[in-house]
């Protein structure tokens, strides 16, 4: 494997990490002050939006080679 590619991969899953961490403990704050529904928006849409971008991002479209 190149190491630019080793890299770029190591630094978007620490990006996901950071972004992940500070939506849920924003999630976190917002729902100890009484915030329930907006906690519950921010970190249901930061999960399911970095699930998906890690298992879709990855993803090529298939060509075919005829």
């Amino acid at each position: 494997m190149n190491t630019f590619v080793f890299v770029e991969r190591l630094l978007g899953m620490l990006a996901g990490l950071a972004i992940g961490s500070v939506a849920l403990f924003t999630s976190l704050k917002l729902a100890l002050a009484g915030h329930d529904r907006i906690a519950g928006v921010v970190g249901g849409t930061t999960v399911i939006a970095l699930v998906s971008a890690f298992i879709f991002g990855n993803s090529k479209p298939e060509t075919d080679s005829n």
